[in-house]
This record gives C-alpha cells, sequence and structure tokens, in this order.
C-alpha cells in the first residue's frame, strides 16, 4: 500500500520569513505564488512528501473585510500541486484554505497554532495516514513535534525556511527539509 501524508502549513509563520528574506535582498523564483502578509507557494510544496497526500491544509490570516478574504480563499483553494511522484501520472493534491480573520497586520494570531496542534494530533491517530508534513519554523511547535513523535509511529517531516527557523525543530523530527531553495534563487 502506497504511504499517505497530511501537510499542515503554518502560513503565517512561512509568509513573515519570506518577506523577511526577501527584504534582505533574495529574489523569488519565478512560479512562486505570493500574496502579502497572507500567504507564500510554490508548486514544489507536495513533492517534499513522497506519499499520496491525502490533505493540504494551508492556515493563514488575513486583514481585511469578508470579500478580501474571499479572494484570498478563492487563490490558496485553487492552488494544486504534485504528490506521489513516483506514481505515473502524478497525484494531484488540491490546498484546503484554513483562514482566520485579523484586525491588524501587526497582531500575531495565536488561533493558527491551535488549531494547527489539534489537527495534527487527529492526523496521528487516523490509521490510515504514515507521514505528517508540518511546514513551519516556529519554536512554539517544539512541544507538539515532541508529542508527535513520542505517541505514534508516524513519520514526521518539518520544512521551513532558514531565517527564523528554531534552532532545535531540525533535531525532533524524523526529517527537515530547507525551502530556501524552493522559493529563492540562488
Amino acid at each position: 500500500m502506497e504511504a499517505r501524508a497530511v501537510m499542515f502549513i503554518d502560513g503565517e509563520n512561512l509568509v513573515a520569513r519570506f518577506q523577511d528574506m526577501v527584504s534582505s535582498g533574495r529574489k523569488q523564483k519565478t512560479g512562486v505564488e505570493h500574496e502579502k502578509d497572507c500567504f507564500v507557494w510554490s508548486d514544489g510544496i507536495g513533492g517534499l512528501a513522497y506519499a499520496s497526500m491525502l490533505r493540504i491544509n494551508y492556515y493563514a490570516t488575513v486583514v481585511g473585510d469578508d470579500l478580501r478574504i474571499d479572494s484570498i480563499r478563492k487563490k490558496l483553494g485553487s492552488m494544486v500541486t504534485h504528490t506521489a511522484l513516483s506514481r505515473n501520472p502524478p497525484v494531484l493534491a488540491k490546498v484546503i484554505p484554513r483562514l482566520y480573520k485579523k484586525e491588524s497586520k501587526s497582531q500575531r494570531s495565536r488561533i493558527l497554532d491551535v488549531e494547527i496542534a489539534i489537527d495534527m494530533m487527529k492526523a496521528v491517530h487516523q490509521t490510515d495516514v504514515d507521514t505528517i508534513l508540518l511546514f513551519s519554523g516556529d519554536g512554539d511547535f517544539l512541544s507538539l513535534v515532541h508529542e508527535v513523535t513520542r505517541r505514534s509511529s508516524k513519520h514526521l517531516l518539518l520544512a521551513a525556511f532558514s531565517s527564523g527557523l528554531n534552532k532545535e525543530l531540525p533535531d525532533a523530527v524524523d526529517a527537515y527539509r530547507c525551502l530556501d531553495g524552493m522559493f529563492f534563487e540562488q
């Protein structure tokens, strides 16, 4: 039976790290989708799973009215990526947007961390999931990562940018992938 995976993307962390790297002079690759302060995406994300993707959950916060939130939801919801690259043809997986409204850009939202933690722990108990992917360099997830690796036999992969990466996270997971090369020119 083919390995199956669930992906959890901390969009708030990824977009903040991506924007920091752009402001420090890094040049984004052609094909990278970026909506300021909302999301960043590369089609190569799905290839990191080496498994059939059951779901790609993209958690993000949005400042603005309902029309803005709906616009971001449609953009994210239209994203697809190739997964299970070993299969011919590769399987396409769709992004499921998990959007939360926040009042100001400077306000950090804790709801994303809580929702990701709850959803990851649910995935740990699903028998049809072999691999869990967490896209975030946020040290707030260190306890969650330890809990997942202690309480399950699921393969836990972490993917994050080098900027702002908590130094303990890469050693706490089964595998770590740096996203810099996927999103930025060398």
